[in-house]
Protein backbone atom coordinates (compact mmCIF):
# COMPACT_ATOMS: atom_id res chain seq x y z
CA UNK A 1 0.00 0.00 0.00
CA UNK A 2 1.55 3.36 -0.91
CA UNK A 3 1.37 5.62 1.84
CA UNK A 4 1.86 9.45 0.72
CA UNK A 5 3.02 12.90 2.17
CA UNK A 6 2.65 16.42 1.92
CA UNK A 7 5.33 18.32 2.69
CA UNK A 8 4.65 22.26 2.70
CA UNK A 9 7.24 25.29 2.14
CA UNK A 10 8.41 27.14 5.07
CA UNK A 11 9.27 30.69 5.89
CA UNK A 12 11.43 32.54 2.99
CA UNK A 13 9.22 31.25 0.38
CA UNK A 14 6.17 33.48 0.97
CA UNK A 15 6.03 36.46 -1.85
CA UNK A 16 3.08 39.24 -1.69
CA UNK A 17 0.45 37.79 -4.44
CA UNK A 18 0.92 34.20 -4.14
CA UNK A 19 -2.46 32.41 -4.31
CA UNK A 20 -3.98 35.57 -5.80
CA UNK A 21 -5.03 33.67 -9.16
CA UNK A 22 -7.03 31.04 -6.80
CA UNK A 23 -8.92 33.41 -4.49
CA UNK A 24 -9.49 35.49 -7.73
CA UNK A 25 -11.28 32.62 -9.29
CA UNK A 26 -12.31 29.89 -6.42
CA UNK A 27 -15.18 30.90 -4.04
CA UNK A 28 -13.98 28.42 -1.69
CA UNK A 29 -10.61 29.57 -1.56
CA UNK A 30 -12.13 33.68 -0.56
CA UNK A 31 -14.45 31.49 2.20
CA UNK A 32 -10.90 29.92 3.80
CA UNK A 33 -8.98 33.46 3.68
CA UNK A 34 -12.41 35.33 5.16
CA UNK A 35 -12.07 32.53 7.71
CA UNK A 36 -8.42 33.23 8.35
CA UNK A 37 -9.08 37.47 8.53
CA UNK A 38 -11.46 36.70 10.82
CA UNK A 39 -9.53 33.85 13.46
CA UNK A 40 -6.15 36.67 13.70
CA UNK A 41 -8.28 39.76 13.35
CA UNK A 42 -6.59 41.41 10.82
CA UNK A 43 -6.59 41.28 6.64
CA UNK A 44 -4.16 38.76 5.85
CA UNK A 45 -5.85 38.41 2.67
CA UNK A 46 -4.42 42.08 2.06
CA UNK A 47 -0.94 41.44 3.55
CA UNK A 48 -0.92 38.24 1.19
CA UNK A 49 -2.12 39.79 -1.66
CA UNK A 50 -1.10 43.61 -1.86
CA UNK A 51 1.69 43.71 1.27
CA UNK A 52 4.07 45.58 1.85
CA UNK A 53 6.08 42.56 1.43
CA UNK A 54 8.35 43.66 4.53
CA UNK A 55 5.48 43.18 6.67
CA UNK A 56 4.78 39.40 5.12
CA UNK A 57 8.58 38.67 5.82
CA UNK A 58 7.86 39.15 9.59
CA UNK A 59 7.53 35.62 11.10
CA UNK A 60 4.16 36.57 12.79
CA UNK A 61 2.50 36.79 9.41
CA UNK A 62 4.62 34.66 7.41
CA UNK A 63 3.51 31.52 9.27
CA UNK A 64 -0.18 32.10 8.74
CA UNK A 65 0.27 33.19 5.65
CA UNK A 66 1.89 30.49 4.54
CA UNK A 67 -0.22 27.95 6.34
CA UNK A 68 -2.97 29.55 4.69
CA UNK A 69 -1.85 29.16 1.39
CA UNK A 70 -0.81 25.87 1.36
CA UNK A 71 -4.03 24.86 2.78
CA UNK A 72 -5.88 26.97 -0.12
CA UNK A 73 -3.87 24.74 -2.71
CA UNK A 74 -4.45 21.74 -1.52
CA UNK A 75 -8.01 22.17 -1.03
CA UNK A 76 -8.57 24.25 -4.45
CA UNK A 77 -6.53 20.73 -6.36
CA UNK A 78 -9.38 18.54 -4.41
CA UNK A 79 -11.96 20.68 -5.83
CA UNK A 80 -10.46 20.49 -8.85
CA UNK A 81 -10.36 16.97 -9.30
CA UNK A 82 -10.94 14.83 -6.35
CA UNK A 83 -8.55 12.53 -7.52
CA UNK A 84 -5.74 14.66 -8.58
CA UNK A 85 -4.40 14.11 -4.91
CA UNK A 86 -4.91 10.80 -2.79
CA UNK A 87 -4.95 11.42 1.14
CA UNK A 88 -2.45 11.67 2.64
CA UNK A 89 -1.14 9.22 5.36
CA UNK A 90 1.40 12.26 6.80
CA UNK A 91 1.63 15.87 6.73
CA UNK A 92 4.43 18.18 7.30
CA UNK A 93 5.85 22.07 6.95
CA UNK A 94 9.41 22.66 6.18
CA UNK A 95 11.46 24.83 8.38
CA UNK A 96 8.87 27.25 9.91
CA UNK A 97 5.95 25.91 7.90
CA UNK A 98 4.11 24.10 10.08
Amino acid sequence: MTQVAYIFPGQGSQSVGMVRDLFDSMDSVKKIFQQADDTLGFSLSKLCFEGPEEELKLTINAQPALLTAAYVCLQATREINQTALPAPKYVAGHSLGE
